[in-house]
C-alpha cells in the first residue's frame, strides 16, 4: 500500500478503532454544541437573507407598477397625435 497504515492508540481498558472513534465523535458533537462563536454571525446572515428577500419582491412590484404607468402614458400621447 502506498499510504501508511493509520494506528490508533490501544489502552489498558482494551480500547478498539470503533469506540475511540465514537468517543472522538460525541466530544466533536459536545464541543459543536456547546459553542456559539458563529451563531451571531448566522443570525445576521439570515436576517440580511430575509430583508434582501423582501426588497427583491418590492423592486418588482415598483417595476410592474412603473411599466403600467408608462403604458398609460405612452396610450395617452398616442391618443392626442
Amino acid at each position: 500500500p502506498l499510504l501508511p497504515r493509520i494506528v490508533y492508540p490501544q489502552r489498558k481498558m482494551g480500547l478498539n478503532r470503533k469506540s475511540l472513534e465514537d468517543r472522538n465523535m460525541k466530544r466533536f458533537l459536545k464541543r459543536f454544541w456547546k459553542e456559539t462563536e458563529g451563531q451571531d454571525l448566522v443570525e445576521y446572515a439570515l436576517i440580511v437573507a430575509v430583508i434582501a428577500l423582501g426588497l427583491i419582491a418590492a423592486v418588482r412590484a415598483v417595476a410592474a407598477a412603473l411599466v403600467s404607468l408608462y403604458e398609460s402614458i405612452s396610450a395617452a400621447l398616442a391618443l392626442t397625435q
